[in-house]
């Protein structure tokens, strides 16, 4: 059997009742919560709690930082309110007491397949680093992967005991100096306070399109000492990070900010890559490229003083677990912390501003996401390597890979292509990628499925600078919907609908609407799928009353969470008891079934083995 995809859900046995009456409750508390707050201040509006710009000097009121809270206003206040909020109620408990068998999205065998990977304790299966190819991986291989590189002295470093209490103690220590200081407040101080916490988890991600395969380190921080921390220094450098002239957003910026037209003929086409940009930021020099952008800041609360010392904690205290054993990282940043990311582009924004200050020679435009650099060069070939080599001998340990192209390039998910002074822009996937869009048959809302093909058709319509590019890529989504199980109607349509949108108009970012619809929000069953008709037959009810009209202007709706334990892969199982011929006709069926290719087995001879989906 094979691989149906991370994102695959099996459809539960059986709905939790249990639950969904608890998320039931909490919906009609935010309810009676809207309508309390709504008349504490009339004057405010929907906007009453709308903190998603907050101040940075004053983050108590963002929503991050409220103290959590089982306060609920007393019911009864206002009776169409109340009678909506029984009716609802009435209807889910019909609907849960009259609820008809659902149909498995997994036979039996594949149920059995599942419980035995369970079990399986000679493999490891992780996301690929890029792409959304799955990876079975020997597991002595993946622990040997992680050994070579956490013996690397420069960067890591094994510990004989567990220091995350620790760290906690000093991070706390200096979160008492900022309260008593007023840097912060206290609910900024509560939320920030590590308790309970555990150390990092260390894991690869394979890069199945690099030779060798090697494995991207990972650090989760999740309930790590620093990790609310890390959270707070990222919100204090994002303002920053988005104001570095050479800063890029996404593949949407690239496009709009990189010259495409009436460029010389002799113009070459450059990409850079920074080698291990993460754990090669020096801490000193990371940090004083943070100070920097913090002095500069009108309001100068929390102090920089305070802020580098957090950013401190959070670099220095970077404890985890490998296999059994800790670890400290004594270089760089983790990729994991929340505040990796942007910690990394303010300190390549200010190495690149030196940089291309310096130099010999500048190109005509440098434009950077993160560790990837697109440039357009319209100097000669002698005078690019001389700034190639110049840009290698910069820093000590900031080292670039650098491709170079009269034609065409690659850069993020984008092949740009000169024709006569003028860039054609394509998608670009790697090769390596399976395409293991989420399958119909998965356990979610049915609307998901109707998103699935226009995103992606959206994505295929920005990127493709002409018709007949988007024309050739839908066809290819198309086919690859359609060996997932989609319809390829429902596909061409969502295509079709694309085609017409003005491609420009896809390029401009567009404000998000502050939408303050209050919702149910639940794990997701089939039984459940019609609670949004549930909440919406029943609003008359609660717009009877003038006042529950203005406000619950936007109607309540429900939103489905996913079950993260049913997130699952099918991998082959082979029986001791199969013959050579009888566990052939097993995979045959299955990759004929699931439609996907295993090149060479699960076994201990190989490090990797990809599950690719044609």
């Amino acid at each position: 059997m094979t691989l149906t995809g991370l994102n695959f859900c099996p459809t539960p046995h059986e709905v939790d009742e249990k639950q969904v009456r608890e998320d039931t409750r909490e919906f009609f508390r935010r309810l009676r919560l809207k309508e309390h707050f709504s008349r504490k201040q009339p004057d405010s509006g929907d906007d009453l709690h709308d903190f998603s710009k907050p101040q940075l000097h004053d983050l108590e009121k963002y929503k991050l930082y409220w103290p959590k809270s089982n306060w609920e206003p007393t019911p009864g206040k206002y009776g169409a309110l109340e009678s909506y909020i029984d009716a609802v109620e009435s209807d889910i408990e019909k609907l849960l007491s009259e609820q008809a068998n659902v149909p498995d999205n997994l036979n039996k065998e594949e149920r059995s397949v599942l419980q035995s990977l369970k079990n399986r304790e000679d493999i490891v299966i992780k996301k690929a680093d890029k792409g959304s190819t799955v990876v079975v991986l020997d597991k002595e291989k993946y622990i040997a992967e992680a050994h070579r590189q956490l013996s690397d002295e420069r960067f890591y470093i094994k510990l004989d005991s567990d220091p995350t209490e620790e760290f906690s103690a000093t991070i706390t220590k200096t979160l008492d100096e900022m309260h008593k200081k007023n840097e912060i407040g206290d609910n900024v101080y509560e939320t920030l306070n590590p308790i309970d916490c555990r150390p990092g988890q260390f894991y690869l991600l394979p890069k199945i399109h690099k030779e060798g395969m090697p494995g991207r380190p990972i650090v989760s921080a999740i309930g790590h000492p620093t990790e609310k921390i890390s959270e707070y220094i990222d919100l204090h450098l994002r303002p920053h990070v988005e104001k570095l002239p050479y800063y890029l957003k996404d593949t949407t910026d690239y496009i709009n900010k990189t010259p495409s037209t009436d460029l010389p003929d002799h113009t070459l086409l450059v990409t850079m890559d920074v080698t291990s940009l993460y754990t090669n930021i020096p801490h000193d020099e990371g940090i004083e490229a943070c100070r920097e952008v913090w002095d500069r800041r009108s309001v100068q609360v929390p102090s920089t003083e305070f802020l580098t010392k957090l950013l401190e904690h959070v670099l220095k205290c970077n404890n985890f677990m490998f296999n059994g054993e800790h670890y400290l990282q004594i270089n760089g940043t983790a990729m994991g912390t929340k505040m990796a990311p942007s910690y990394a582009n303010i300190f390549m924004g200010r190495l690149e501003r030196n940089l291309l200050l310096k130099a010999p020679f500048r190109p005509l435009s440098w434009l950077r996401f993160i560790d990837d650099i697109e440039m357009k060069w319209v100097e000669c070939l002698d005078r690019l390597e001389e700034f190639i080599s110049f840009a290698n001998s910069f820093h000590q340990s900031i080292k670039f890979t650098v491709e170079i192209s009269d034609s065409e390039n690659i850069f993020l998910d984008t092949t740009s292509t000169l024709i006569g002074g003028k860039i054609e822009f394509n998608l670009h996937t790697k090769p390596t990628d399976s395409h293991l869009y989420l399958m119909p048959t998965s356990c979610h809302p049915p609307h998901t499925f109707k998103g699935v093909p226009k995103g992606l058709a959206t994505r295929i319509r920005r990127i493709c600078s002409s018709s007949a590019l988007y024309q050739k890529e839908s066809d290819l989504l198309k086919s690859h919907l359609c060996k997932r199980g989609y319809k390829a109607n429902t596909v061409q349509t969502a295509i079709d609908e694309m085609a017409e949108h003005d491609r420009q108009d896809l390029l401009r970012y567009k404000q998000k609407d502050n939408i303050s619809r209050v919702p149910l929000v639940t794990t997701y069953h089939p039984v459940l799928k019609n609670l949004n008709s549930i909440l919406k037959q029943n609003l008359p009810i609660l717009h009877s009353n003038k006042r529950m009209v203005e406000v619950f202007k936007e109607p309540p709706l429900a939103a489905y969470r996913r079950k993260w334990e049913d997130m699952t892969v099918v991998v082959i199982d082979h029986n001791p008891r199969w013959t050579d011929t009888q566990r052939k006709s097993k995979e045959k069926f299955w990759m004929h079934r699931l439609k996907s290719f295993r090149p060479n087995g699960i076994n201990k001879l190989n490090d990797f083995t990809r599950m690719n989906v044609n």
